[in-house]
């Protein structure tokens, strides 16, 4: 299997949560748009989860945000009304408590962790 091609017929949630599993990092590259999958939303709480167990290693990349500005407070501060506050309030009639939490902890977590910040105009090289 080359290429990152999944065999028909595969789960593709169950393939990424394996991946995640028999990786030993990860480079997640958070976006505005990042928190309007609650599928990549799942698969930063399993990062989460793995780098808490000693297993694997995150690598950040901001790409068009501030991991100090945006992350950590756009999700929780209603009065800041930045690009995650919409998907998140959303979420909170949509899902449960604990997994919009977990969401919300994953976000914040991955906002504390050293990584590249890419702006308009340049380069990661």
């Amino acid at each position: 299997m080359g290429g990152g091609d999944l065999p028909k017929g595969v789960n593709l949630r169950d393939a990424v949560r394996c991946a995640i599993e028999d990786s030993s990092f990860s480079v997640v590259i958070l976006s505005r748009g990042f928190a309007s999958s609650e599928f990549r939303l799942d698969e930063l709480v399993q990062i989460k989860e793995q780098h808490a167990a000693g297993s694997h290693a995150c690598l950040p990349v901001f790409f068009h945000i501030s991991p100090d500005d945006d992350c950590a407070t756009l999700v929780v501060d209603s009065g800041s009304g930045g690009c995650f506050h919409d998907c998140f309030n959303r979420y909170k009639t949509q899902f449960t408590y604990r997994r919009v939490h977990a969401w919300i902890q994953a976000i914040a977590w991955l906002a504390g962790i050293s990584g590249w910040v890419l702006t308009a105009g340049r380069s990661a090289i």
